[in-house]
């Protein structure tokens, strides 16, 4: 019941805002390229708390994920080793694809799994399904409500790009396997016309920035893809593009120095401990190595 009443709460929360969204789309689309960028990140951070508007230049080589995937230096990234096979025309379908064979073998049973190459993740997420690795430890999310979400999102996430393709109870998120091979051809399908928008017009502010969480540990930064921007990133990186207009999500931002007051290090879901290591884990997580060890590469 708890779950149900939730999965209700959230659909009228999503059907409000994506009534408020197509309304004033088309406006917010054209008033998007307006946005100043900014150069300095922090400023831009500080600009959006001040109530404006503000952008500025993501460097793509910084970017990572929640469950690990990033886009460091000369690591691996499945999304990305797809999109460099469909540029150079190595691969015109999912099956046989990386993508293809990342999905088939790399499979998470739990939210711990699901936190790729992290060793240090609290025993709770071991008990929990996969889509729960977004109870991070600066969330303050319960599992009903996050199985929920991932859910929501994912039905959405297809939806407004022209895939029907997930029933009600499905829930396959694209970070990996299994998914239904439906789903695999319409990730495989869509990096493809990322890549050739990218290449045809550049990239198009007026369908809205990228959109990234600041990570801060000390001097150092990384941005967590959030929502808008996956496949962007993904193709910017495939292409070499090293800057891409972003801008946050959250007027914030998640600094490790202020571990110990995140809502689940207070919660007891993580240590203090285990949150700082999650956070390093995310900064210097070496995909190339983690692929290697699995034979990917």
């Amino acid at each position: 019941m708890h779950i149900a009443a939730t999965v209700r709460t959230l659909w009228a929360r999503l059907l409000k805002r994506i009534v408020r969204r197509s309304v004033s789309r088309a406006g917010r689309r054209a008033r998007s390229v307006e946005v100043p960028l900014i150069d300095d990140p922090i400023q831009c951070l500080y600009r959006i708390q001040g109530g404006a508007k503000g952008a500025f230049r993501l460097p793509v080589e910084s970017c990572t994920h929640q469950s690990g995937l990033n886009h460091y230096g000369s690591g691996w990234n499945p999304f990305v080793a797809t999109a460099r096979d469909v540029l150079f025309g190595r691969q015109s379908q999912f099956r046989g694809s990386v993508l293809d064979d990342y999905y088939q073998r790399f499979q998470p049973r739990s939210a711990e799994d699901a936190l790729m190459g992290f060793s240090m993740a609290p025993s709770a997420l071991a008990e929990l399904p996969p889509s729960c690795l977004f109870m991070s430890p600066w969330t303050a999310w319960s599992p009903a409500e996050v199985i929920a979400l991932a859910r929501l999102w994912s039905r959405m996430d297809h939806a407004e790009h022209g895939a029907s393709i997930l029933g009600a109870a499905t829930l396959a998120l694209k970070f990996f396997g299994p998914v239904p091979e439906a789903v695999g051809t319409f990730e495989f399908t869509r990096i493809g016309r990322v890549l050739l928008s990218f290449q045809a017009k550049g990239f198009d502010r007026s369908l809205g920035d990228v959109h990234v969480k600041l990570l801060k540990r000390g001097s150092e930064l990384r941005y967590l893809t959030d929502g808008g921007g996956f496949h962007r990133v993904i193709a910017a990186s495939a292409l070499g593009l090293q800057e891409l207009p972003a801008t946050f999500t959250q007027a914030y931002a998640i600094d490790v120095d202020a571990a110990a007051n995140w809502p689940h290090v207070r919660s007891g879901l993580w240590s203090e401990a285990e949150a700082r290591a999650y956070v390093d884990h995310l900064f210097d997580f070496d995909m190339r190595s983690w692929a290697a060890k699995r034979s990917f590469i």
